[in-house]
């Protein structure tokens, strides 16, 4: 879990249904708004970083092949 600097949200990793690793943000001061941003069927969230409080990035690769190869990274806003 990673906490974003102005301390209201967190970026934590989860894993589905599927058992593919995706990408929850939890609102610190309200739970209830909390809410899944990133889940793939052919891909897994490995790294998460924030950039400032409402932006954070992270890389995805697939867990499944034998050595983990990075597939690149995704930007992502938290609030519109």
């Amino acid at each position: 879990m990673v906490i974003s600097p102005n301390e209201k949200s967190a970026a934590a990793t989860v894993t589905g249904g599927g058992g593919r690793v995706g990408l929850v943000i939890v609102d610190l001061l309200d739970p209830s708004k909390s809410k899944n941003i990133a889940s793939f069927s052919n891909a897994d969230v490995l790294n998460v970083e924030w950039v400032n409080d409402d932006r954070l990035v992270f890389n995805v690769t697939d867990r499944r092949l034998p050595l983990w190869r990075t597939e690149g990274q995704w930007p992502v806003r938290d609030r519109p």
